[in-house]
């Protein structure tokens, strides 16, 4: 079997937008999600339950009308 790589993505297709996140506040876990998404006003981490904080990060931009 062959292996064909893929080429690369263009990075200028889909800039990245310094947006608010919420990011998990446990050292061991790197769980964030973006302000916009979450539900609640203070979240709690999905996959091990610590507090999250806001902090700014460089994330690709959503294309979705909704948003």
């Amino acid at each position: 079997m062959r292996y064909f790589p893929r080429p690369k993505k263009d990075p200028s297709l889909n800039p990245g937008v310094e947006t608010t996140v919420w990011a998990c506040t446990s050292r061991i876990c790197s769980c964030w999600m973006r302000v916009e998404m979450s539900f609640e006003h203070e979240p709690a981490c999905p996959l091990c339950g610590e507090w999250m904080t806001a902090t700014q990060k460089t994330v690709p931009k959503i294309i979705n009308p909704r948003f």
